[in-house]
């Protein structure tokens, strides 16, 4: 994989507490579940809605500790992540 990818199950209508499930793979030697993300995520909801992308990618990057490789440095895919989740996130947001 050139870049990190991954699969966010959740929100359910109304983001609730303990609806949201984060898992992604390429930031480190096998995909990983990010629990402690997924409350700060929830935590920062607004009335049953995703903080903006921009909240997301913030906080999200505190969480993700990759290491640097031929596929890209660690900062790279810290910020990949970051953006992809965000987007994952806010797209099905939109369809739910």
């Amino acid at each position: 994989r050139a870049a990190p990818s991954g699969q966010a199950l959740g929100p359910a209508p109304g983001l609730a507490a303990g609806s949201l499930r984060i898992c992604l793979g390429g930031l480190g030697p096998k995909a990983a579940r990010f629990p402690a993300l997924e409350k700060a995520i929830t935590d920062s909801a607004h009335g049953g809605s995703l903080p903006p992308k921009e909240t997301i990618e913030e906080i999200s990057c505190e969480h993700f500790s990759p290491r640097s490789d031929a596929r890209g440095s660690a900062e790279f895919k810290r910020l990949r992540a970051a953006v992809l989740l965000a987007d994952t996130l806010h797209a099905m947001e939109a369809v739910l």
